[in-house]
């Protein structure tokens, strides 16, 4: 009785219908390349996945501080002309950004190609810099809509990103027999290059009208009032970012490209679904608890009734992953990855954990907890160091993943049960 009471108040809320008209976008974008993964992986093998997952970690990790991460904020100021001043300054500092990392792989080129230690990474580091950027203007636009309450329009941008991506990685290949790993980051560029155009445009006739109240004098005051981001967020993200990627780095270095290629398929096929399922959950959120956040409400009952939902949402669908990993991978996607199944199975309770804890990690931003949410991600990139480097020495892959799925989880356990406390006890200023 009490969880159908719980269903039913939940189903009934504006927050629910939000986040399906999300996640009913962000199914449809899941359906088009899990759908043309069984036929990219037979099209494709695990070294070419190897090096596209190279060019992403190095384009996420730079992503991710596009914008020096001004861009979160844009759904925080209560008028929208000082939303759309955040949004300018986002954009100069994406483009500053962006030129100074084109600059970069001009002049030291050889060089990061060594120090990666994969020479087909080479003429793709030149396209670092324009993913950065397009990154950078999508993430903006992004949390503008999010701001205006436009999900469908959402979407509709992830949508085109995750469809033009897979049909071009697909087409491509077939019209250019041989083309190889050009065709998947040229499909992943594409892709990225025709959603941000398409998310810039469903953008551009709401903040126009608000271009008259952008300054100089109000940027900067802005850039002031939010300064919390760039200073303590943005090396929070970077860290948190570098957390993520840096196992496919080590994985080449320790291993070979293949294995690093393996375990990119193993995360790509359970993260896809699950982040963007839970990426559309914590746009939601944190428009709701901005808002009540600004109404002077408390946060602990929309946080607690999220942790519920995301609980009761994960458990099946987790546990059969669990069981039926490395079947269901030689199955779907061809024999020889195989050994990604079983990669996903060790890091299982890993990614479940970070499903439920990814949207709540806006609770921090909300109350100005940024600080101690980026000393958790320090630890947290300590222990992966760790994980990987005694896996890494000892040469043993499996070892490696089981001491990353490990320690990682312990860290998130930890974020849990921290936002849970500042949520509880965030004080209500009257």
């Amino acid at each position: 009785m009490l969880h159908r009471n719980f269903f039913e108040r939940f189903a009934k809320g504006v927050f629910f219908r939000n986040v399906i008209t999300l996640m009913s976008g962000t199914a449809l974008a899941q359906v088009i390349p899990v759908l043309l993964s069984p036929v990219l992986t037979r099209l494709y093998s695990p070294e070419q996945y190897g090096t596209l997952a190279l060019f992403t970690a190095v384009v996420g990790i730079f992503s991710v501080a596009a914008t020096f991460r001004y861009e979160l904020s844009i759904m925080l100021p209560e008028q929208d002309s000082d939303a759309v001043n955040i949004i300018v300054l986002s954009l100069i500092l994406n483009f500053s950004l962006s030129t100074i990392l084109l600059i970069i792989t001009f002049l030291f080129n050889k060089q990061l190609t060594d120090l990666f230690n994969n020479p087909a990474i080479s003429r793709w580091l030149y396209f670092v810099p324009v993913m950065v950027f397009l990154i950078g203007v999508f993430q903006s636009m992004h949390y503008w809509l999010s701001r205006k309450k436009h999900y469908r329009k959402l979407s509709a941008a992830w949508i085109s990103r995750s469809g033009i991506k897979g049909g071009a990685q697909v087409g491509v290949i077939y019209a250019l027999p041989g083309i190889g790993t050009a065709g998947l980051i040229g499909g992943a560029i594409f892709g990225q290059f025709v959603a941000t155009v398409i998310i810039v445009r469903q953008s551009l006739m709401q903040i126009s009208s608000a271009f008259q109240k952008v300054s100089f004098k109000r940027i900067t005051e802005l850039a002031k009032t939010y300064k919390n981001f760039p200073v303590i967020n943005t090396p929070h993200a970077l860290v948190n970012n570098l957390s993520s990627n840096l196992p496919v780095m080590l994985l080449t270095s320790f291993f070979s490209n293949k294995v690093a290629g393996l375990y990119s398929l193993a995360l790509m096929a359970v993260m896809l679904p699950t982040g963007l399922v839970s990426n559309a959950i914590g746009q939601v959120f944190y428009q709701r608890i901005s808002e009540a956040h600004n109404k002077k409400e408390a946060l602990y009952p929309y946080t607690i009734r999220l942790v519920k939902g995301l609980f009761f949402v994960s458990i099946i669908p987790f546990g059969l992953l669990f069981l039926l990993a490395p079947s269901l991978f030689g199955l779907i996607f061809g024999g020889q990855w195989t050994e990604a199944g079983l990669y996903t199975r060790i890091l299982t309770p890993w990614i479940l954990m970070r499903f439920v804890v990814a949207p709540m990690s806006y609770v921090p931003l909300v109350l100005s907890q940024q600080g101690k949410a980026f000393r958790i991600e320090v630890a947290g990139i300590i222990v992966v160091i760790i994980a990987l480097m005694v896996g890494g020495m000892l040469e043993n892959v499996t070892l490696t993943l089981s001491l990353l799925s490990c320690f990682s989880l312990l860290v998130l356990v930890y974020s849990f049960s921290w936002i849970i406390s500042i949520s509880k006890n965030a004080k209500i200023q009257v």
